[in-house]
Parts: C-alpha cells; sequence; structure tokens
C-alpha cells in the first residue's frame, strides 16, 4: 500500500509447515513496501509521460510527439521499404467559432472533432493536434490511395455532424506519402 491505494500483494511461502520468524516476517513488509513504492513511482512517471505527450484538450498526441512519431515512422519504413502516408486537417473558419461563439465552444468543437476522427482511423494511425485547429494523422504502411479514402471518410464524417451551436463545419485536407 503506497498512499492509502492498493499496489499489489505478494505472497510468499515456505515448503512444509515451517512458520517465519518475526525479523524474516519484518523483512518481507519493508520488501513489500518498497516494491509498493517503486511500482506507484512507475505509474507516475508513465502518467506525466504520457501528460507530455498529448493534448490536454482533445486527449490526442501533441506537436511535439507529432514530430518523433513522424520520424521514428519514416525512419521505419525506409528501413522496411514501405510506405507512408500523412493527412494534415484544418478546420474550415475556425476563427469564427471563437469570435463568435467564445473559446469554451470553440474547445467543445475542437473536441468533438477529435472524437469524430478518431472514431475514422485505424488502431494503428496517429492522430495529432499540430495547432489550434490542426490535426495531422500519420498512417503506417499508408499508401496516397489510403490517405485520399481516409480523408474523404473524415470530410464526411465532420459534414454530416452538428456541432450545436456552431452547426455544420468543414475542413481541409492535404495528403502526401512517402
Amino acid at each position: 500500500i503506497t498512499r492509502g491505494s492498493l499496489k499489489g500483494t505478494l505472497n510468499i511461502y515456505r515448503v512444509g509447515f515451517q512458520e517465519f520468524l518475526d525479523d524474516e516476517f519484518n523483512l518481507v513488509v519493508r520488501f513489500a513496501d518498497a516494491a509498493a513504492l517503486a511500482i506507484d513511482n512507475a505509474h507516475v512517471h508513465a502518467s506525466l509521460e504520457l501528460q507530455a505527450q498529448t493534448d490536454s484538450l482533445t486527449g490526442l498526441w501533441n506537436h511535439r510527439s507529432f514530430h518523433e512519431r513522424l520520424r521514428q515512422e519514416l525512419m521505419r519504413s525506409s528501413a522496411q521499404k514501405d510506405t507512408t502516408a500523412l493527412l494534415m486537417l484544418d478546420i474550415d473558419d475556425f476563427k469564427r467559432v471563437n469570435d463568435v461563439y467564445g473559446h469554451g465552444v470553440g474547445d467543445t468543437v475542437l473536441a468533438g472533432i477529435a472524437d469524430a476522427v478518431r472514431g475514422v482511423v485505424r488502431g494503428s494511425d496517429a492522430v495529432c493536434r499540430i495547432g489550434g485547429e490542426e490535426f495531422a494523422i500519420i498512417l503506417p504502411g499508408g499508401s496516397i490511395d489510403d490517405a485520399v479514402r481516409l480523408g474523404g471518410r473524415i470530410i464526411e464524417t465532420i459534414a454530416s455532424a452538428d456541432f450545436a451551436p456552431v452547426g455544420r463545419l468543414g475542413l481541409s485536407i492535404g495528403v502526401t506519402s512517402a
């Protein structure tokens, strides 16, 4: 137990029916406490690492993570003689949303678009928020045709969604493949 939270259990036993001595038991308790602290520290570290890599509003990978993931994917695809596709998305006239409806509504729209895009992509694709209303999607192993098809599905999904009180929105999408 660390910080009042159960981190795990430790079961020890001996062959036979011999009981543990008090000194042995106290040693095991100290070991369990140290293990619980190490597990807790690992969880905290992982949580902080995730927070540093994701956009707090949308939960998508952030700008820094986008560049790291794109570099890694391009190196992988080059080494394996594979392809990587990339989509860049921009919400049309988004400044008007913030100006007319306020930044709170704008934030809700951004989160809604992020959720919609997440629902269209493959699990292996990396969806990133790289700027205010700009998004990118990295498609490992994707071709230009894959990117164009995905872009079409995203445009249809967003065009058919109603982002109240804003209404319908459009997207501009650019695609490339390497």
